[in-house]
């Protein structure tokens, strides 16, 4: 990892300075400042394409509370009725599934499985922010489609984490996973900023998994912030009940 680090930032290094108005840290907490609620409960279409263009589609609702605590239920389609995913941290992840009556706790390789059958892992279900644990390496200047953003490099245990981040909003628009190779595994796309309450929130994310060949679009259909949700109500007995 340090020799793959020490070539990014040899190849970066020149446009360090750029981005060097603020911190990496700092860009990501202004990112959290706008688009964080306190709460927030929203539902949405989840519509998965595979390598064949063959679609499906799913109508999930949820909760979330600050960036680490989430509840994911699926109502649609009939199949996955009911089927919750929970995380309150990276480390604290469960799946209730209906058919067998049971909670059931979310560990080793099953973080890297895809949700419901999408190209969102467990692990990025967890990661609301898509940030990691924030160990960034490097800041630089950049644009996206004419758009100035930050470029943040973050290091993680299986490679680097790509993150950029608009500058006039601090909206994320952009996320792309490396393998420690390099190569690009999955880029996240960000569109469709709604603004309410001083917070900004993504009408439209789509996972794009570049070794399968297949997509993920999620489109929120309604969504409320700031409910008074409280910490207590992430429990295995609501998860039975549904986000």
């Amino acid at each position: 990892m340090k020799h793959r680090l020490a070539a990014v930032l040899l190849i970066l290094g020149p446009m360090l300075a750029a981005g060097a108005d603020l911190t990496g840290s700092q860009v990501l907490d202004r990112m959290r400042a706008v688009t964080v609620a306190d709460d927030r409960t929203m539902e949405a279409e989840m519509t998965i394409t595979d390598r064949n263009d063959r679609v499906q589609t799913r109508t999930i609702r949820s909760v979330m509370k600050g960036d680490n605590k989430i509840m994911v239920t699926f109502v649609q389609p009939a199949e996955l009725a009911g089927v919750t995913f929970m995380s309150t941290s990276k480390d604290n992840m469960w799946i209730y599934l209906p058919t067998q009556g049971r909670v059931r706790r979310i560990s080793g390789s099953m973080v890297n499985q895809g949700f419901g059958g999408s190209d969102f892992s467990y692990d990025e279900m967890a990661d609301i922010s898509f940030t990691g644990d924030d160990n960034v390496a490097a800041i630089a200047d950049d644009t996206i489609d004419g758009t100035d953003v930050y470029k943040l490099t973050l290091e993680e245990d299986d490679g680097l984490t790509f993150v950029w981040v608009e500058r006039a909003r601090f909206l994320p628009l952009q996320v792309e996973k490396h393998d420690a190779e390099g190569s690009v595994v999955k880029r996240v796309n960000f569109s469709d900023f709604a603004h309410q309450d001083e917070l900004w929130v993504p009408g439209r994310i789509v996972m794009h998994d570049l070794n399968k060949g297949s997509r993920t679009e999620i489109r929120v259909k309604e969504f409320e912030l700031n409910a008074g949700i409280r910490d207590n109500e992430f429990t295995e007995a609501n998860m039975k009940r549904g986000a």
